[in-house]
């Protein structure tokens, strides 16, 4: 069984976020957004492929690339590599107006340059995991 997520980011207008299959917890996909995912731009990137089905550091492959067969370290995306629809980014005015539309164990939300889950600092709660 997967561990669901929803990734968000703060927008002019409000929230848009996406839903994230696997590895949702903080170790996972929480670890990969604060390692990987600190320039806006990239957030935006990552946003703009819809609902994915795992997160990786990598947005756009360099060689063949599908759902079936991912290249290594490349983020699998439902739209782009699978071909499926009604996989675009979910907006809303608020978090919780964007976050009731997507199925999640895990919220994490990009806002003022700082990634947090769930309300709190994932910096700090993978120093308390890792400690």
């Amino acid at each position: 069984m997967s561990t669901r997520s929803a990734i968000l980011e703060k927008t002019d207008s409000g929230y848009r976020g996406i839903y994230c299959h696997s590895d949702g917890y903080v170790t996972g996909v929480g670890k990969m957004l604060v390692e990987n995912f600190t320039d806006p731009a990239k957030v935006s990137a990552l946003i703009d492929l819809g609902d994915i089905s795992y997160l990786e550091e990598n947005l756009v492959p360099t060689e063949f690339h599908s759902f079936d067969k991912p290249q290594e370290g490349v983020v699998v995306a439902y739209g782009r590599d699978r071909g499926e629809t009604g996989t675009k980014a979910v907006r809303g005015k608020t978090i919780k107006a964007v976050a009731k539309k997507i199925d999640h164990a895990y919220l994490y939300v990009f806002e003022d340059g700082h990634w947090s889950v769930d309300g709190k600092s994932i910096d700090a709660l993978l120093l308390k995991l890792e400690s």
